[in-house]
C-alpha cells in the first residue's frame, strides 16, 4: 500500500504543482506550521487534519477521477496505520518538514522538486512504519 500510495502521489504532486492556486498552497503551508506548533504542545489532532488535507488537496487538484478514486482506496490503510500509532507523534516533525518542502516546491512551480520531495516523504513514511511495527514501538 505504501508503494502504491507513493506512485499515485508522485504523479499527483507533479500535476498539482501546475494547477493548485498559490493562495491554497500558502494556506496549506500555514496550517502545517500551526499544526506542528500544536503537536509540540501535545495536541496531535491538528497535524492529522493537516496531513489528511495536504494529501487530499494534492490529489484533488489532478482533476483526474481515476487517480482520485485510486488514492481514496488506500485511505483506509492510512487511517489504520494512524490507529496503530505507526505514524504517531514521534514522526510529526519529519513529516511536516517534507510537507513544507513539497508545498514550497509547488509554490515555486518546480515540478521535479515537488515530486522528489513527495517521493522521499512517502518512502520515509514506509520506512518509519515498517520500523515502528518491527520494533513494536506502536502506541495506541
Amino acid at each position: 500500500m505504501c508503494q502504491l500510495r507513493k506512485g499515485l502521489e508522485w504523479l499527483a504532486t507533479g500535476v498539482a504543482a501546475r494547477a493548485m492556486p498559490l493562495e491554497q498552497i500558502t494556506d496549506l503551508r500555514e496550517e502545517a506550521v500551526a499544526a506542528l506548533r500544536a503537536a509540540e504542545r501535545g495536541d496531535y489532532e491538528p497535524f492529522f487534519a493537516s496531513d489528511t488535507r495536504i494529501h487530499r488537496e494534492i490529489i484533488t487538484h489532478t482533476d483526474n477521477s481515476r487517480l482520485i478514486a485510486a488514492r481514496e482506496s488506500v485511505e483506509p490503510f492510512v487511517y489504520w496505520l494512524r490507529g496503530l500509532g505507526a505514524t504517531g507523534p514521534h514522526r510529526l516533525a519529519g513529516s511536516t518538514r517534507r510537507h513544507l518542502e513539497i508545498l514550497d516546491a509547488m509554490a515555486a512551480r518546480d515540478i521535479e522538486a515537488a515530486q522528489e520531495a513527495a517521493a522521499l516523504h512517502l518512502a520515509e513514511v514506509e520506512e518509519w512504519t515498517l520500523a515502528d511495527m518491527a520494533s513494536h514501538d506502536i502506541v495506541t
